[in-house]
């Protein structure tokens, strides 16, 4: 052989071995918000998929083709217990025989959080915010060991990011004239630990409610003169709801990917429950 052309293949083979090593990582994430956990820890070490699009509701979302096949071809998998996770997720993995190569990070589970809050939305916590960021950083350094550092060091910048927005938040949540706040659903759980706050939801996790509980939450609202209620989407009972009470209905979207600006803006405007929506 000619020695050109074997050091050509030589040259070949080490740039392709280092490149193997040094690809980027294929992470599935179930929800948007992770993407943001994902990217701000990873950065460009990672390629990120979200499987839930943002037209689809998260809790009712059942995986389609393309979804199926972003996960199978995925090194790492993180879910934070939506219901598809649960039920399809195992169905996916073992129907294409993959369970043991790619990764299944389930932060419900290693959160630990008490069985009244596995419905919860976990992710709209700040302390649980900094849980995920060390489990997501910890996770990618064991798994990918060369960029150890990286991934650890960004978690850092991130937790600080997060103490930031606790420190800015606390004393404005307890300057609330009444802890109360109306939603059509249950999303704040971990809300009443971490600032004091009441959730008061009309619709209990696909339960169905009644006229009573209309009545009840109607009551409660004028008793305490809330001035905001709470929805993700528009809903006739809600909106019915805020004009017995004459209260504004204020949309909030906990999924958005931009996490840290969007869950300041859903706190400041749950601050706000007790301000009339003509006030600035």
């Amino acid at each position: 052989m000619n020695r050109y052309v074997f050091y050509f293949y030589l040259f070949y083979t080490i740039m392709s071995l280092l490149y193997a090593n040094d690809r980027k990582i294929k992470i599935s994430v179930s929800i948007p918000p992770l993407y943001f956990f994902v990217d701000k820890i990873a950065g460009d070490r990672a390629e990120i998929s979200i499987i839930v699009p943002d037209n689809k509701n998260a809790e009712t979302y059942e995986p389609d083709f393309k979804s199926i096949q972003t996960i199978t071809e995925s090194d790492m998998f993180i879910g934070i217990g939506m219901p598809f996770e649960k039920i399809w997720l195992p169905k996916i993995l073992k129907s294409n025989n993959i369970a043991n190569t790619t990764k299944t990070v389930m932060l419900q589970d290693m959160l630990k959080q008490p069985a009244s809050n596995t419905e919860s939305h976990l992710w709209l916590s700040i302390n649980n915010a900094k849980k995920i960021t060390h489990i997501i950083a910890n996770t990618l350094a064991n798994y990918d060991t060369k960029y150890a550092d990286f991934y650890l060091n960004n978690a850092k910048k991130l937790i600080s990011s997060l103490q930031i927005l606790q420190v800015k938040l606390k004393p404005i949540m307890e300057s609330m004239p009444h802890k109360d706040f109306i939603v059509y659903h249950p999303i704040f759980d971990s809300l009443d630990i971490e600032f004091g706050l009441k959730e008061h939801a009309l619709e209990k996790h696909g339960k169905k409610y009644g006229i009573k509980d209309i009545l009840e939450l109607a009551e409660l609202g004028k008793k305490l003169q809330i001035k905001r209620i709470f929805t993700q989407g528009y809903n006739k009972d809600i909106m019915a709801l805020a004009k017995s009470i004459d209260a504004q209905v204020i949309t909030i979207d906990p999924l958005s990917k931009d996490y840290i600006k969007n869950l300041e803006t859903i706190l400041l405007q749950i601050s706000k429950s007790y301000e009339s929506f003509n006030n600035p």
